[in-house]
């Protein structure tokens, strides 16, 4: 439960700083 909960919060902040970066540096 937890370890799972905290894991999907990381991923999911991940995600966001990629697609920001991704914004910022389009290849």
């Amino acid at each position: 439960g937890d370890i799972l909960d905290h894991i999907d919060d990381v991923f999911y902040k991940i995600n966001e700083f990629i697609e920001e970066f991704e914004k910022d540096h389009p290849l």
